[in-house]
């Protein structure tokens, strides 16, 4: 069964530039995976630093993969300080 995730994600201010670059590997990245049907990083129109990771899978399986891999992680890792607050994660 198909899974979309959406990720809402704020940046701080002075790392908006930093972040995309990241992004824009994870993106690509991210899309090349086995079992990924899209994964892209939309920009809010009224807020630089505000983000949103629109992903969608084939199925759980294909999510599991995504969530335990390194360039995952190492993205996690990379922007965590970036992050004016906690992600709001939701799940369909």
């Amino acid at each position: 069964m198909k899974k979309t995730i959406i990720a809402q994600i704020q940046v701080k201010a002075n790392d908006v530039e930093k972040f995309i670059e990241l992004a824009k590997q994870m993106v690509k990245t991210s899309n090349n995976e086995k079992g990924c049907i899209t994964y892209e990083l939309f920009n809010h129109i009224d807020s630089k630093g505000r983000f949103l990771f629109f992903e969608e899978y084939t199925n759980q399986e294909a999510v599991n993969y995504h969530n335990t891999s390194d360039h995952f992680h190492q993205f996690l890792s990379d922007v965590g300080n970036m992050l004016s607050s906690e992600p709001i994660i939701t799940n369909y």
